[in-house]
């Protein structure tokens, strides 16, 4: 097979490895634990290909490019389906779970893998030419060009093994491992030292810690009652900065000394705190290289969208920077390059942390920025987490782009980044909210995250008439988490989602839990916010294996799954009009997140509201829509099916939690010290709180027709680490 250059530089020469294979593309071979296997030219020809782009979308065209000339009259999709059969028999892999080679429905293939290259071994040397006599003369000046020559090569050398595509890490080990949850670690300037926010070892309270970043005890550096996040290390090393909680839409950013000292508030920010734990993972908090300013997130309400806004660090007087289009959720995690050149940021497309890194000019001098944000990543994938390396060239940042959470670093711009191998590669499917909140020291060569650990979630159910006496009850639980339950139309039977396969699937089963059933099996993705239609026969639900979130239905007793919508926009949370003849979902196709609804046979929907919306039930007599505005919650509005003025009913929804039944409206609430579980008459009148629960609900609320029972999700315990690596460059 003819060497080829990969797209990002590497040369068909090199051997790339993963899991117990090695590829030598220079010689055409595959090997395991060291032994050759027998692989005809096709497959391996494909192989070659996924390899070179791990965790991209190769297209049965790219391959089909790669394999035969121009003019080539062949039944080309069975040959591509025979030669990736043969593939993944080589590599013992399936399509239904696929370790290495992920089918993209309808599009082509992705290779999952971490992916490892090193050079090939050197050809050996061809004989020496017979000897041949030159005049000294002549010798001095064929040394004249052969040193320079020579010099060349070997710069060029040093420099391809410098900019080698793999980015093979230290192997991380724990800089905490205390109870409770540590998060959002900042290096001090010479790398030596990091702040970080810990809830404590009663796990009563966020507050600011600093600790060496080897062995030793924490020092604790803030001591109010508010929560404290977010610290971020001046550039001087004199002070650390960090946002405390007013209120849920409001934070104070303040200054304490980093040794010692009293704390001041420089500024106050309009901010959503749920917003901030979800969508802006990494830095909320970055100063400037010089330290003359803070950056930091501003939410406009009533509409929830967020900006990045500059703070001076002298007066307090804040700047906007970014303005979010319409249609983007917001703006957020900003970070400086050490440079003090480019302010990166995550701008959210879809959900909440469905996103890409943008950079932005930052002008000398203080100067208000004008120029245009450049996109810097292209997936709109998970971003839990980014920031610059210490020579200002690459972000490093925390993604879901190959299939599950990994780091992966990239210089602005580039389509093609490399996977940084050695962090949180164990991770499963739903625990693989990883690496968040990142930091790289800008000395030292230091790399440090937060892992998390998270057992469930679960889901529970709870007697609503004893709720204050009587525990909640783990109702349908595995080893993978489950969440988003709903009860049928009669009661009888639970549609919810669960990792349980591998996969964020739909399944059903009986009221009490036995029974399940699989009823989804697609390719890759996540499917979720399943909705029984009236009838009892179908399953409305989202799904994300089409490259981006649609509505699909499904019968309640299995089969192929009937897609609905069709956009490039984000089409979600879908539920049914009481009469079977719509159904409702979340858009924001028209510019901005609202309630739109479409036919069951998926043609022409049409835009409900004008004011916003995201998640939508109608009443039992079909008469009143109620709906949330945000996917991570918001005030619980209703407006009359045919049209009209819309009316606010409560004024706080917990993400995903609110049900309807014939006589009350139940829904979750968070108060700051944990989530209530409230209800209120369909007529009006006084909110009663049924339940106070735990901090760590998931999505999913319902409640069964008779109004005795109460299913949602929570995790039962949730803490995290903050993991150190070493020499990281």
């Amino acid at each position: 097979m003819r060497p080829e250059t990969t797209r990002d530089g590497r040369q068909g020469g090199g051997i790339c490895q993963f899991g117990v294979f090695e590829l030598n593309l220079r010689l055409g071979e595959l090997r395991k634990h060291g032994l050759r296997l027998k692989l005809q030219e096709q497959p391996l020809r494909i192989l070659t290909l996924l390899v070179e782009q791990p965790g991209e979308a190769v297209t049965r065209e790219q391959i089909q490019a790669k394999l035969w000339a121009p003019g080539t009259h062949v039944d080309f999709e069975n040959a591509i389906n025979s030669a990736v059969r043969k593939l993944r028999d080589a590599l013992g892999d399936t399509a239904e779970n696929p370790r290495f080679i992920e089918t993209l429905s309808r599009r082509g293939y992705r290779f999952i893998a971490p992916v490892a290259w090193k050079p090939a071994p050197e050809a050996p040397p061809p004989p020496p030419a017979p000897a041949v006599s030159v005049p000294a003369p002549r010798r001095a000046r064929l040394w004249a060009i052969a040193l320079p020559l020579a010099a060349a090569a070997i710069l060029l050398a040093w420099t391809a093994l410098e900019n080698r595509p793999t980015a093979q890490l230290h192997a991380p080990v724990p800089l905490t491992s205390y109870p409770g949850i540590a998060c959002c670690p900042s290096f001090s300037p010479d790398g030596s030292r990091v702040a970080f926010s810990w809830n404590g070892r009663q796990q009563d309270n966020f507050d600011i810690y600093v600790k060496s970043a080897g062995p030793g005890e924490p020092r604790r550096v803030t001591e109010n009652p508010a929560v404290d996040k977010f610290p971020a290390w001046s550039p001087d090393g004199r002070s650390i900065a960090f946002l405390r909680a007013i209120d849920e839409r409001h934070a104070a950013v303040m200054l304490v000394p980093s040794l010692s000292g009293a704390e001041a508030e420089l500024a106050r920010t309009g901010i959503v705190w749920q917003d901030l734990d979800y969508r802006a993972q990494g830095p909320a908090l970055a100063w400037s290289a010089d330290g003359r300013f803070l950056f930091t997130v501003e939410t406009t309400f009533p509409t929830g969208a967020c900006g990045i806004v500059r703070i001076s660090a002298e007066t307090g007087r804040k700047t906007p920077i970014t303005s979010p289009p319409p249609g983007v959720a917001g703006d957020g995690a900003p970070s400086v390059s050490p440079d003090g050149r480019t302010l990166a940021f995550t701008r959210t497309v879809t959900g909440l942390v469905n996103a890409d890194i943008f950079t932005l000019s930052l002008p000398p001098g203080g100067a208000v920025p004008t120029a245009k944000p450049e996109r810097a990543t292209f997936d709109s994938r998970w971003v839990l987490g980014h920031a610059w390396s210490a020579d200002a060239r690459e972000i490093v940042f925390s993604s879901d782009r190959g299939g599950r959470v990994e780091l992966w670093r990239t210089r602005p711009g580039s389509r093609n980044p490399i996977r940084v191998t050695g962090a949180g590669e164990d991770s499963g499917p739903l625990r693989s909210l990883m690496q968040l909140y990142l930091a790289v020291s800008w000395q030292g060569h230091r790399l440090a995250y937060t892992q998390q650990t998270v057992t469930g979630p679960d889901i529970w159910r709870m007697d609503i008439a004893s709720a204050h006496t009587a525990p909640p009850v783990r109702w349908i639980a595995s080893t993978r988490g489950e969440r988003s339950p709903q009860y049928s139309p009669d009661g009888t039977r639970i549609a919810f989602h669960s990792f349980r396969s591998g996969r964020g699937e739909i399944w059903v089963c009986d009221a009490d839990g036995s029974h399940p059933l699989k009823l989804t099996a697609f390719p890759g993705g996540y499917s979720g916010t399943p909705r029984w239609s009236p009838d009892g026969r179908s399953i409305a639900f989202d799904d994300s294996s089409a490259g981006n979130w649609e509505i699909y239905v499904v019968s309640a007793l299995g089969g192929s799954a009937r897609r609905l919508t069709n956009h490039p926009a984000l089409d979600a949370a879908p539920s049914w009009s009481r009469d079977g003849n719509w159904i409702y979902f979340g858009s924001d196709r028209g510019g901005r997140l609202d309630i739109w609804k479409v036919r069951p046979g998926g043609k022409s929907p049409i835009q409900v509201t004008a004011n916003g919306g995201f998640e939508a039930f109608e009443s039992d007599d079909g008469r009143y829509l109620y709906y949330t505005k945000t996917d991570g919650g918001s005030a619980l509005w209703k407006r009359a099916v045919e049209g009209g003025p819309e009316e606010q009913v409560v004024d706080s929804v917990f993400s995903r939690n609110f049900a309807l039944t014939r006589r009350r409206i139940y829904f979750m609430r968070d108060t700051g010290s944990g989530i209530e579980f409230n209800a209120v008459d369909r007529a009006g009148g006084k909110v009663t709180t049924l339940a106070r629960l735990g901090r760590f609900l998931n999505l999913g609320l319902t409640v069964s027709p008779d109004d005795r029972w109460a299913l949602y999700s929570q995790a039962d315990a949730v803490g995290s680490d903050l993991m150190l690596v070493e020499g990281f460059r």
